[in-house]
């Protein structure tokens, strides 16, 4: 039990360097790209469908047998990361109301036990 704990940990750990590793390489990619329009935003890539991409097709790419092959489906995998970007809006911090949830559902009612 212990193992598989720990697996899971270095495992989540591993994807979480990938994915860091990725977002550096796309970010010099997206900023370079981006550098001669006049956007109101600085952009970067969005960390949800980054993930979903190495989830995908990471293990894929670094289990080729050709060196070659795996460089060219890693800068697919970057390419295709390039595509999904989102704005960085600065002073983005809205307030949560601290109202309860609505009871407009059966099952956000309490029991009446």
């Amino acid at each position: 039990m212990h193992e598989g704990i720990q697996q899971d940990f270095f495992a989540a750990m591993c994807l979480a360097n990938f994915v860091a590793a990725a977002a550096i390489d796309a970010q010099n990619d997206i900023e370079e790209e981006r550098k001669d329009k006049d956007n109101k935003y600085r952009y970067a890539a969005n960390i949800n469908e980054l993930i979903g991409v190495l989830k995908d097709r990471l293990v894929l790419a670094l289990t080729q047998d050709s060196a070659d092959k795996q460089v060219a489906m890693i800068q697919s995998i970057v390419d295709e990361i390039q595509r999904y970007v989102v704005p960085i809006r600065p002073k983005r911090s809205t307030q949560r109301r601290a109202s309860p949830r609505k009871s407009k559902f059966h099952h956000n009612q309490k029991a009446n036990c």
